[in-house]
């Protein structure tokens, strides 16, 4: 028994693939990835910049993001947000992110 169409559907599943990866490569600015809807159903805050502005932490740059405290940024988290981990926040954000981005 010979099966057909397997190209077919090869090349649709290479179209499928090549669609996703130009919908979500590419830098996330913060406030897209942690909009409003996301923050407010998720933190005390209804936006990221008020997260931040409302943390412990100085927030001037991308640097400063990256030089932070990772235990005292997971406990800011696990104090304002449904979340118990700064990752946990970013990669819940990210889901919703990507989805949003597919369902376009």
């Amino acid at each position: 028994m010979k099966i057909t169409g397997l190209n077919n559907i090869e090349k649709q599943l290479k179209k499928i693939s090549e669609n996703v990866k130009k919908q979500v490569e590419g830098p996330v600015r913060f406030d897209e990835m942690f909009n409003t809807t996301f923050m407010n159903e998720n933190t005390d805050f209804g936006n990221i910049n008020d997260f931040f502005e409302n943390s412990p932490f100085e927030m001037k740059s991308q640097l400063d993001l990256e030089n932070i405290n990772e235990r005292e940024l997971d406990d800011y988290v696990a104090a304002n947000t449904k979340f118990k981990l700064w990752s946990e926040m970013k990669q819940a954000a990210g889901v919703i992110y990507v989805k949003n981005k597919l369902n376009k």
